[in-house]
């Protein structure tokens, strides 16, 4: 009995994981800090990293 319940948590705990990645991965790319950077640069913008 425990193993099947740790089996089962197990399986439940990779496909969180596996889906928080990929969700990570398809709404928060890793370049959009340097973009963002390149942005304000390009139009002479101010930013503090806070929404006034």
């Amino acid at each position: 009995m425990i193993n099947k319940q740790n089996s089962t948590i197990s399986r439940s705990t990779n496909f969180l994981t596996d889906n928080v990645r990929h969700f990570i991965s398809t709404f928060l790319p890793t370049n959009v800090l340097d973009e963002a950077r390149q942005l304000h640069k390009a139009i002479n913008a101010e930013y503090n990293g806070t929404i006034t």
